[in-house]
């Protein structure tokens, strides 16, 4: 496999230079030298059969590559799917107290159950498995989806075949080829002799033709697909729990992107009737809350899963669980827990419908470029495919123009040739680069509507200096970053017809209300960038607008009264006075919102309030607000006077509240 050259040099008379063959799959390259002792220990020969490094690192070893080159270059990584958004607090709270609890005699914990802390056993059954049957002694709580497989790789042997389908994530036939299953790589089709590749492309809907695949003992099926986006239907994974049954075999059902899944698709492969008597299902908190540091999965084992003897699967794996693992860090395990918490959960939510709008936009941004485009409807990813093309020309040609990094789909199996794969998890606003070549993918723009922001409510003395940069560098810079990278195309279009910038602020832009300094500052200062820049792109028929919306009701969220739609943590750190004031103020709906913009956005209003309040406010707030309208300007100055009264009294509402409630809390202090 290798030759060996004595180093004359070396002190150590069995210090050798192992200088590796093109024939040595390993993912260095061949000027690379390795200085060792040979012992007489042989290379494990499945590991030998492997093809040169794992796909994910080979993908960062280009990115480096490409830096080395490039050493200005500003990445945007849209291969390896690690999210970018962070936790929600509710969540990184409950792990910081798990933590400190570690410095206490009442909360110190050691070696947790190897199966994992029976309550998040008990919460993920609950969660996701509700009317299915399925046991909190089923599940067994692990640090994540891919070390799963290998543990089940592990479990299964050697002796078994194995099924996957092409295009599939890559550790199926990897780890398949480390414990023996695989067989012989064979060079012209890239395919493992023992494997059946289960072929999953537009043709087929994406999953496989099951009359025409052999039997074999495991099946490995991802929903949503890794790399596709696909999730299989009722039907599909009914046909399948029907076919495990008649052929003998057992399902590994991957679901760590079920909460990606918009459609009604089963997020559980026992949704269907049976499919406890032949399926283990892995599943991840990686995508689903961020966890890709964090390390948190499960795998559920049913009880009547059984071998060909009758002997129960579930007492094999707690035996390999209990031999090769010591269980999932109690830290983590707490986080998990209020991920399942009623408001983790559903900030979870809001943080995956963010991910999921980064994904309409990629897709319509393909589509635009004349690319026929799968996924991104039910899982972060999106399946591109370039027709004719090799799929690891594509990658290099794209990052080499674009500075961007996709995945190759050949990386994910012969199935993928002339495809990429495109992660959702992008970078964000604050990112100009990302946000600069976005927008020139979207070319011409004849409205720009910037609708981003974060808001946290707290008094400015106690609110942490990062929470508000966080607030400026979105709410503000990010505006920034969205207009100065769409003006160029803006000015330049060809028709020379009117175009629109709206900026989304606030009723809080309209007016400061305790609690919201920072957040209110960020959402006045939009109101200065629209007056100011109206003034300079007069001259090129670019008409500035700004929606002052009420709190909106969004996806998740059925309640919209104020309070009521806020976050745990939200709720616990918002100021009393703040609640006192806002009372039970109510929202509208996001389809409202919309409704109004666009009428405002067509009329050519500078000022589009939401609400008759909302109106009142602007009127007595207009100062030197452009004005298109005779009529408001009019009912303006007509009625300025009696809204500017209307408002002071609103304020000395208060200040009067802010004072009787700071009197009432000394007194209660004395007492």
């Amino acid at each position: 496999m290798y030759y060996s050259q004595f180093l004359s040099r070396v002190c150590m008379p069995h210090a050798v230079l192992l200088q590796p063959k093109e024939s040595w799959n390993s993912s260095k390259s061949n000027d690379e030298i390795i200085v060792g002792h040979c012992t007489k220990v042989p290379r494990n020969s499945n590991l030998e059969k492997l093809r040169s490094g794992y796909l994910f690192p080979e993908i960062s070893r280009h990115e480096s590559e490409h830096l080395r080159k490039n050493p200005d270059a500003s990445l945007i990584r849209l291969g390896i799917g690690d999210t970018t958004q962070p936790i929600p607090d509710t969540i990184t709270l409950a792990m910081a107290e798990q933590v400190r609890g570690l410095s206490t005699i009442q909360g110190y914990r050691g070696y947790g159950a190897e199966q994992g802390n029976m309550a998040l056993r008990k919460a993920v059954a609950g969660k996701f498995y509700q009317d299915m049957g399925i046991k909190a002694n089923e599940i067994f709580v692990s640090d994540g989806a891919q070390c799963d497989i290998s543990r089940l790789q592990m479990l299964l042997g050697s002796n078994v075949t194995v099924a996957v389908q092409d295009p599939s994530f890559p550790a199926y036939i990897d780890s398949s080829v480390v414990v023996g299953q695989a067989g012989e790589l064979e060079e012209e089709t890239g395919k493992y002799g023992n494997i059946i590749y289960m072929n999953c492309g537009p043709e087929n809907d994406f999953f496989p033709d099951l009359s025409t695949i052999p039997r074999t003992d495991i099946i490995f099926l991802c929903s949503p697909n890794n790399p596709t986006g696909h999730a299989a239907s009722w039907q599909q994974l009914k046909q399948l729990v029907e076919f495990a049954k008649a052929k003998g075999s057992i399902i590994v059902h991957d679901s760590a992107y079920a909460a990606y899944i918009r459609d009604g698709s089963p997020r559980s492969i026992f949704a269907i009737p049976g499919a406890k008597e032949v399926a283990i299902e892995i599943s991840s908190f990686s995508k689903f809350a961020g966890f890709t540091g964090v390390r948190l999965g499960w795998t559920v084992v049913p009880e009547e899963l059984l071998y060909s003897n009758g002997f129960p699967v579930i007492k094999d794996f707690n035996r390999i669980v209990c031999t090769c693992f010591n269980g999932a860090s109690n830290i983590a395990q707490a986080g998990g827990l209020a991920c399942l918490s009623t408001d983790g959960y559903q900030d979870l939510c809001k943080v995956i419908d963010y991910y999921m709008e980064n994904a309409k936009i990629l897709v319509d941004g393909f589509t635009s470029l004349g690319w026929k485009v799968y996924g991104g409807k039910n899982a972060p990813y999106i399946w591109v495919h370039f027709p004719g093309m090799s799929s690891w020309n594509v990658f290099a040609e794209i990052l080499k123009k674009t500075n961007i990094v996709t995945i190759p789909g050949r990386g994910f199996g012969p199935g993928g040739e002339e495809y990429i794969r495109v992660s959702i998890f992008c970078a964000d606003v604050r990112d100009y680069d990302a946000v600069e070549r976005a927008i020139k993918e979207a070319d011409p723009i004849d409205v720009l509507v910037v609708n981003h922001g974060v808001y946290y409510m707290e008094e400015f003395e106690t609110q942490g200096l990062d929470v508000m940069k966080t607030m400026i560098d979105v709410n503000l810079m990010g505006s920034f970053n969205v207009i100065k990278a769409a003006l160029p195309l803006m000015k330049d279009r060809e028709d020379k017809r009117p175009a629109s910038i709206a900026l989304m602020s606030s009723m809080a832009g309209q007016a400061g209300i305790y609690g919201f300094a920072v957040y209110s500052a960020t959402r006045f200062g939009l109101r200065g960038l629209a007056e100011a820049l109206q003034q300079e792109l007069l001259v090129n028929n670019i008409h500035l607008s700004i929606i002052f919306p009420p709190v909106t009701e969004t996806s998740g969220i059925e309640q919209v009264e104020f309070i009521s739609v806020l976050t745990f943590e939200a709720r616990e750190r918002m100021p009393e006075i703040t609640k006192i004031i806002l009372g039970s103020s109510p929202g509208m709906k996001t389809e409202e919102v919309g409704k109004i913009t666009i009428q405002g956005i067509k009329s050519g209003s500078f000022s589009i309030p939401c609400r008759l309040d909302g109106r009142a406010v602007a009127i007595a707030t207009a100062g030197l607000s452009p004005q298109t309208s005779f009529l408001m300007a009019s009912i303006e100055v007509v009625f300025a006077g009696l809204f500017r009264f209307v408002a002071l009294l609103l304020q000395w509402r208060g200040y009067a509240i802010i004072e009787k409630y700071n009197y009432s809390h000394k007194k209660q202090q004395v007492e």
